[in-house]
């Protein structure tokens, strides 16, 4: 893959998750109604930085760029999964927070079926193809 190509199809992947986070503070009651709602506000700082990212590697195509992608979407995998973590904190077990992050089917009151587990398993899946799009873009080979 081309470092032009990478550095667009990483660039998009990244705003698509950014869109993806809107949607989920969009219809996700259980995020603002969490802790006061900080779980909400941390993820729109997340999507800010998607974007910010997005716009960054789509409008600089080096090394820095691509290594900055692969970061971000590394940092937000290992931070989606840590997030379980936080389930003590809003009354859950670890297993109950896992269910209602991760498992598409479980349907929570007052959330329509599957969010925000389909978006958050899609965001992961997303952000580990950026991962790796970004590594390959950056490869000597590749870079431009």
């Amino acid at each position: 893959m081309q470092a032009s190509t990478a550095r667009k199809v990483a660039g998009a992947l990244i705003a698509l998750t950014g869109f993806l986070g809107i949607v989920i503070l969009g219809t996700d009651r259980i995020l603002w109604e969490s802790l006061s709602g900080r779980h909400a506000y941390a993820l729109i700082a997340f999507v800010i930085m998607d974007f910010v990212v997005a716009t960054y590697i789509i409008a600089k195509a080096d090394k820095t760029a691509f290594a900055v992608a692969a970061g971000w979407s590394a940092f937000r995998v290992v931070a989606q999964l840590a997030n379980i973590y936080s389930a003590i904190e809003i009354g859950l077990t670890y297993a109950q927070f896992a269910n209602y992050l991760f498992n598409p089917m479980v349907i929570q009151p007052g959330n329509p079926p599957g969010v925000p587990a389909a978006l958050l398993d899609l965001i992961i899946i997303l952000e580990v193809i950026v991962v790796g799009v970004s590594w390959k873009g950056r490869s000597p080979a590749q870079a431009s």
